[in-house]
């Protein structure tokens, strides 16, 4: 009598969630929802986290579950990865063809991420690790559902979980309006390695955004992105909005991070590392996001090797990361990567 066959192992898919650095920054005021308004240059970076995603549909059906390493301190249902699998089952429940409430109940998400990008760095670590669940679990869903019952949309759905999630969802290069969540696809051909610095501490976005409030004068302006006019057009105060990225002394020209200055008045570390980074030649540096961690592109490895020991030996209690731009030579969502079933892409 033949042995019964094991059963199968659940489906998963391992994702690369990459990290993020703003090229360019500008903030316009505070807008009526609370968020600000603001335009922003986002490139993807070869730092990143693993995110590893598991649907299953028997064991503890409904539950998610969400694990962090190596700290564990960012496991569970305060992680972001946590609020896209509940925001996407809700959405798998309410989308045309599903068979009920009943059909996202019967799953359960469980969500591994081995942490690389810093914390609340300012290189939308969290947004990149929710990002990476949404896009593992569209295609897991859809081996389950019959033909041709849609699947939930994920840009609502990311838009809803945080203003950096839109980007991570697709990556490469992009424009940012609005809340930084109305993308505009950028070409690129940046290449070469890419330092990254994180001082010891994190900075929330919110505290950052609140201190540039308080040297504005909290300024409000119309949420230009809902049809206001004249709202992405004043994108690129400081020079010519590039819809193509060719040479790094283009980005050096365009630089800009208008949360900078009232960071660094809290932190001045901040403002030595830049100054450091730029003393070990980097073609252009800045802060990415709200901070605190600083980037330099570098025109070689060795000299980018040779500024990674002279920082670390300079501030030994930051984390200096090598990195690569991220070439974006076809718009972001046009099949760049996808995601492998049943390992590591």
């Amino acid at each position: 009598m033949n042995a019964p066959l094991p059963a199968p192992a659940p489906p998963d898919v391992t994702l690369a969630a990459r990290a993020k650095i703003n090229l360019f920054l500008e903030v316009y005021g505070r807008r009526p929802d609370g968020y600000h308004e603001v335009a922003t240059l986002m490139h993807t970076v070869s730092l990143h986290d693993t995110v590893a995603v598991e649907l299953s549909g028997q064991d503890r059906p409904g539950c998610i579950e969400v694990i962090c390493r190596p700290d564990r301190q960012l496991s569970g249902p305060r992680n972001l990865a946590y609020r896209a699998a509940a925001a996407y089952l809700s959405a798998l429940c309410g989308c045309d063809g599903c068979n009920g409430p009943a059909a996202g109940r019967s799953l359960s998400v469980r969500v591994a991420i081995d942490k690389r990008i810093p914390v609340a760095a300012g290189l939308a670590g969290g947004s990149a690790d929710a990002a990476a669940t949404l896009r593992g679990l569209a295609p897991l869903t859809a081996r389950l559902r019959p033909q041709p019952s849609p699947l939930p949309a994920l840009g609502p759905i990311a838009a809803a979980l945080g203003a950096d999630v839109p980007f991570c969802l697709t990556g490469g290069a992009a424009w940012g309006t609005g809340r930084g969540d109305q993308l505009t696809p950028v070409l690129s051909i940046l290449r070469g390695p890419v330092l990254i610095v994180a001082p010891p501490f994190a900075v929330a976005s919110r505290d950052a955004y609140a201190w540039w409030d308080e040297d504005h004068g909290a300024q409000h302006v119309p949420a230009w992105s809902s049809g206001c006019p004249g709202g992405p057009e004043r994108a690129g105060r400081a020079g010519t909005r590039l819809d193509r990225l060719d040479t790094p002394a283009q980005v050096a020209a365009l630089v800009r991070n208008d949360l900078r200055p009232p960071v660094v008045r809290r932190h001045p570390v901040v403002g030595e590392i830049l100054t450091a980074i730029r003393d070990c030649g980097a073609q252009a540096a800045e802060m990415s996001g709200s901070g605190p961690a600083v980037f330099g592109l570098f025109s070689c490895t060795g000299q980018a090797a040779e500024a990674a020991r002279r920082l670390a030996a300079a501030f030994p209690g930051a984390r200096v990361l090598p990195a690569a731009l991220d070439p974006v030579e076809t718009p972001p969502g046009s099949g760049r990567e996808e995601p492998s079933g049943g390992g590591a892409n």
